[in-house]
Order: C-alpha cells, then sequence, then structure tokens
C-alpha cells in the first residue's frame, strides 16, 4: 500500500520532471522485464532525458498542477513516460529501436510541447534523420545548386571564346 507521504514524494518528483519539458512520451509497458526497462533508462539518461513508470492518477496531478490543463486522456494501464528538455528526435529514435527489439514496448501517445501526438507521430519523428544527416542534405543541395550556377556561368564564357576564336579565324582568311 502506498502511503500519503509517499505520493506526496511521487507528486513532487513528477512535477519536477514535468517542469519545462519539451517532449514527453507514453509508453505501454505492460508486460516489459525490468531489465530492458533499466537498459533504456541508462540509455536515455546518456540523452538528457528521464524514464518513470508512473501512478497514473498522480501523474494526471502532476500535470494538471505544472500545465494548468487536464492532459488525462489516455492515462490507463501501465505506463511509462520518457521526458526531454531538448534532443526530442535522438529520444523518439532511441525508443523506436527499443521498440523493434521488444515488441512488449510501444509508444502510446506523448506531448511535444503543447500537443498531443499518437504513437505513430512517435515512430515517424524516429525515422527523421539525426542533425548530421540533415545538415548533409542540406550542403549538397546548397553544392548542387552553386555547381549548376557555375556551369552556366562556365557555359556562357565558353560560348563566347568559341566565339571570339570562330571571329579570330575569319579575320584571318
Amino acid at each position: 500500500m502506498v502511503t500519503k507521504a509517499k505520493k506526496q514524494r511521487m507528486l513532487k518528483t513528477y512535477i519536477s520532471a514535468i517542469d519545462n519539458y519539451l517532449a514527453m512520451f507514453f509508453v505501454d509497458a505492460k508486460g516489459v522485464p525490468s531489465n530492458d526497462v533499466t537498459k533504456l533508462k541508462k540509455q536515455l539518461k546518456k540523452k538528457n532525458a528521464n524514464f518513470l513508470m508512473v501512478k497514473n492518477t498522480i501523474y494526471k496531478l502532476a500535470m494538471k498542477e505544472v500545465l494548468g490543463e487536464n492532459f488525462d486522456e489516455g492515462l490507463s494501464g501501465q505506463l511509462g513516460v520518457i521526458i526531454t528538455k531538448d534532443n526530442v528526435v535522438e529520444v523518439a529514435k532511441l525508443l523506436g529501436e527499443y521498440t523493434k527489439r521488444s515488441k512488449l514496448l510501444t509508444p502510446a501517445f506523448g506531448y511535444l510541447g503543447e500537443n498531443k501526438i499518437d504513437g505513430d507521430r512517435i515512430k515517424q519523428l524516429a525515422d527523421l534523420p539525426n542533425r548530421e544527416q540533415l545538415l548533409g542534405q542540406v550542403t549538397g543541395t546548397m553544392i548542387g545548386v552553386l555547381r549548376g550556377f557555375m556551369t552556366v556561368l562556365g557555359g556562357s564564357a565558353r560560348d563566347f571564346t568559341y566565339l571570339l576564336n570562330a571571329r579570330s579565324g575569319s579575320l584571318k582568311e
């Protein structure tokens, strides 16, 4: 039995975790072995994120207190919550990897800022390329545009050179 004092400590823990969040991903953790949860927690810690197994009623109170709104939709069953203040895509990727390995851990829904997202959106976030890949794609696009521009400029100069050579050849004759 959970005492009132323990519930108060849990509420304070949840409030401090939720405060200033960027994203919260709720996962259905029913039947997930504790060693998998421990491994996930360690990996998330490296990404500056936290994983909590939550008591739904107490978590609803914490969300209501911090966010000032009733965010209790979908809070049922054995839920875990991943909370991050940055690296949203990296955390979603890590969750996606664990979801592929352990079919028991599935994204249920989440909050990205103030917007509620479903489990499929979390999976889409996990499929996004990382920062380095995006920068490489942007750089490649910019290089392609510059290469095309230089080709156009070079083509005009080349055509002008051909014209001058042809004209000088006709003048010599």
